[in-house]
């Protein structure tokens, strides 16, 4: 079973609760629906309102980044790139000064010049390398330092990283393709600007064009793991086998989490006596179809920045339920959706609130010409 978020889905959620007063004071939220109109509606009914795909329909990054064109190529390992070539972006010193153009990179006949707030000016070159000036062959990227022109990099092609996390229960999340235009070179900057990335795609499909630019996808598989983070890979349905303990407190809510008419998740709270303390306690749990019921130990709510070097950082929104078995091993899960839905309940049933702690921030990751993340200490 797998989740993938599309916009003409629905993520609905049926349950009961027992509070006494607490469901007659908070039975209903206020939702902004896409109109911007504010609605106060029954929970059941706000929820089923929400977007499921919520990055889409929400992030304004992301809009400018759809692959255009028809030149694309998918690869797995681009034959021409090192696995971690590019992780150190901001190295320049591998750049060598040059006074003059080569001329076995061809001839200038266009120079477009772009300037950026963290990599100064530079300019984009289309190069003649046929010796017919009418069309350009290869297209070349030159920062223009305090002293001249550095060397000139030829564009490579631009990469659509498309991003698929697979949680331990199975189920995937697909992303928006993240683009960016990578050039030749170990220690150079990532042009991946709307600016640029608009001008190389009309590029694309101006006549001069002698096959000089081209589009590569990259597929690239993630899995969440501790404090949030999304490593690279993927893991097998490591859920399926885990062992639950056994829940003896009252049950005082109950929701079902379903898409299009399917449940995907039961939530469950109960209130349980503390062996330790011997004071009440509230617990959480999740149980998928078929699945132990396992404790939520946590909530995350995080802003993924794929590379952080960037000129403009794109980001990836992962909303990461952990789970913990009857041996205290954690699962996880990422779904932005469902962890949209646990806030909303929470607004309308504040009674829920501190059985698990929730965690809103963010995770900074450098990233290689193959779109592999490497987490990051940058600010």
């Amino acid at each position: 079973m797998s989740i993938s978020p599309v916009m003409s889905s629905s993520f609905n959620v049926s349950g009961s609760a027992n509070f006494g007063s607490a469901k007659k004071r908070k039975n209903q939220i206020n939702v902004n629906h896409k109109s911007s109109v504010n609605y106060t509606v029954p929970l059941a009914a706000a929820i089923s309102m929400m977007p499921l795909n919520v990055i889409k329909a929400e992030n304004p990054k992301n809009v400018y980044l759809e692959p255009q064109g028809h030149n694309i190529e998918l690869v797995e390992n681009y034959k021409d790139i090192d696995l971690l070539s590019n992780v150190n972006a901001t190295d320049y010193t591998a750049f060598s000064k040059v006074n003059s153009q080569s001329e076995a990179e061809g001839r200038v006949i266009e120079t477009k010049y772009f300037s950026s707030d963290r990599y100064g000016k530079y300019a984009v070159n289309l190069m003649d390398e046929d010796g017919d000036p009418t069309n350009f062959e290869r297209v070349r990227v030159q920062l223009i330092g305090d002293d001249g022109p550095l060397k000139n990099q030829k564009l490579l092609y631009i990469a659509n990283y498309k991003y698929t996390v697979n949680s331990d229960d199975g189920s995937k999340v697909s992303h928006d393709p993240l683009r960016r235009a990578v050039i030749e070179g170990t220690a150079t900057p990532n042009y991946n600007t709307k600016e640029v990335i608009d001008y190389l795609d009309a590029l694309k499909k101006d006549k001069r064009n002698n096959g000089a630019i081209k589009d590569v996808v990259f597929e690239r598989d993630l899995y969440p793991k501790e404090f949030g983070v999304l490593d690279n890979g993927s893991r097998a349905d490591i859920m399926k086998n885990a062992k639950g303990r056994a829940f003896n407190g009252d049950t005082i809510f109950s929701a079902d989490l379903t898409d299009k008419g399917k449940v995907l998740y039961t939530l469950r709270y109960y209130k349980e006596i503390d062996e330790g303390t011997g004071k009440p306690k509230l617990v959480a749990t999740l149980q998928k179809p078929d699945y132990d019921e396992l404790e939520i130990f946590m909530l995350y709510s995080l802003d993924q920045c794929c590379d952080v070097t960037d000129e403009e950082p794109k980001f990836i929104k992962s909303g990461i339920v952990v789970l913990k078995d009857k041996n205290n091993k954690s699962y996880y899960i990422d779904n932005p959706e469902m962890a949209e839905v646990f806030t909303k309940i929470l607004e309308a049933y504040p009674d829920l609130n501190g059985a698990f702690p929730m965690l809103i921030g963010g995770n900074n990751y450098v990233s290689n010409k193959q779109g592999y993340l490497v987490p990051s200490l940058s600010d």
